[in-house]
């Protein structure tokens, strides 16, 4: 029985801090005749409303459980095995609107993750393998035009990573090798034309790079060495 009353506490708390605002009130357990150590939880305010619902084996959670606001709207859904998240995981604000849908594989990201706006609309789109971006990421505006994309190997930014204006043009282009700016880079301005270009190696630039005005005229070149100006010079 203590031990009952100590994993009851420790679940209820845990609720309770995930939702600052609610005051637990009591827990009502029912166990599973046909299956040993299997009970259905339900857990509520002080108000009277449901806060949580779910099943617990052994005194873990197991399969999925639901969280509510104290108005009885749902705010999370997570799918549990053996006490750890494996399976769904989705998010809602208030309004109904899922915020987060991801998923768990062993207590880590897995796939795809995303993470949209309070309309509804993607704000990140990006995938995972065991607990680690990999592959593409994309980040939106609220008006669902592309932000920001890049690509992401066992946690580490690596490849041509794209930036965008609300327009659509893109402003930023960067190519990396496991996290580390290596490679052409280039800065555009609001209507396509090239304002900067050159290289960087290990984070700094390096070599030539050139500098344009909005009409695409050359201004100057610089010459980098290890991220420091070694030479520039001004076009007439």
């Amino acid at each position: 029985m203590k031990r009952f009353l100590i994993t009851c506490f420790i679940f209820s708390a845990a609720i309770a801090s995930a939702q600052p605002h609610i005051e637990i009130s009591d827990t009502v357990i029912a166990s599973d005749a046909s299956v040993p150590g299997r009970e259905s939880w339900i857990i509520h305010s002080k108000k009277g409303t449901v806060i949580a619902t779910g099943v617990m084996q052994n005194g873990v959670r197991d399969g999925v459980w639901r969280e509510y606001n104290d108005f009885s709207v749902l705010m999370k859904i997570t799918e549990y095995k053996t006490g750890i998240k494996n399976g769904i995981h989705m998010e809602f604000n208030p309004s109904g609107i899922m915020t987060v849908d991801e998923v768990y594989r062993n207590d880590s990201l897995e796939g795809k993750r995303t993470v949209m706006n309070n309309f509804g609309r993607p704000r990140i789109i990006e995938y995972y393998r065991r607990g680690k971006l990999n592959g593409e990421r994309r980040t939106f505006y609220d008006d669902n035009k592309i932000q920001e994309e890049s690509n992401w190997k066992d946690g580490l930014k690596d490849g041509v990573a794209k930036w965008y204006y609300p327009s659509g043009k893109v402003s930023i282009e960067y190519n990396y090798v496991n996290n580390i700016l290596t490679g052409p880079a280039k800065t555009y301005s609001d209507e396509g034309v090239v304002l900067n270009e050159g290289n960087y190696v290990n984070n700094n630039e390096d070599g030539e790079w050139r500098e344009y005005d909005k009409s695409g005229k050359l201004l100057k070149r610089i010459i980098y060495k290890d991220g420091v100006v070694k030479k520039e010079i001004v076009v007439k």
